[in-house]
């Protein structure tokens, strides 16, 4: 897919959006592959020029991006996304380590993290988790139950 190349869009109210921001081809690919049939929707830049972007005409439900690429790195993009106010659940894919051996993330927002490298069964898996995430903040935002949740609040006050 070409750096704002979408996929074509389904009438299945399912799918997930997924961006993928990876100077590597060969990982945009992996993942390219790995997704194909399933309920993700995959867009992919290589950079945090493009997924900026990117998010602000379309942000997606799940990003993922790679933490070292040329010029502005993927905790810019995080720190970038989490000052919005879009919510969207970040992953964080890097090779870097702390000393202890988890995974680095100087800027502490990742919501998620995978080591490189990975197996596609990971990136699988930390979207499931990610759309779960996702699943749980559209049912705590929905209007009905904010305004039950502050019916509640206001009658625990008087």
């Amino acid at each position: 897919m070409s750096a704002l190349a979408k996929s074509p869009s389904s009438s299945d109210s399912h799918q997930v959006t997924v961006l993928l921001v990876d100077d590597d081809k060969f990982i945009r690919a992996i993942v390219d592959m790995a997704l194909k049939g399933t309920k993700y929707k995959l867009a992919s830049v290589p950079g945090v020029c493009e997924a900026l972007q990117y998010i602000n005409e379309a942000p997606p439900d799940i990003l993922i991006t790679d933490a070292m690429m040329p010029g502005s790195t993927g905790f810019d993009l995080i720190k970038a996304v989490k000052a919005t106010n879009f919510d969207i659940p970040i992953i964080l894919l890097t090779g870097l380590e702390n000393p202890d051996g988890s995974i680095k993330d100087s800027s502490g927002m990742a919501d998620f993290r995978v080591g490189k490298p990975f197996k596609v069964s990971q990136i699988l898996g930390v979207l499931e988790a990610a759309e779960a995430r996702l699943q749980v903040h559209h049912q705590m935002t929905e209007p009905s139950i904010l305004h039950s949740g502050r019916h509640k609040i206001v009658q625990s006050i008087s």
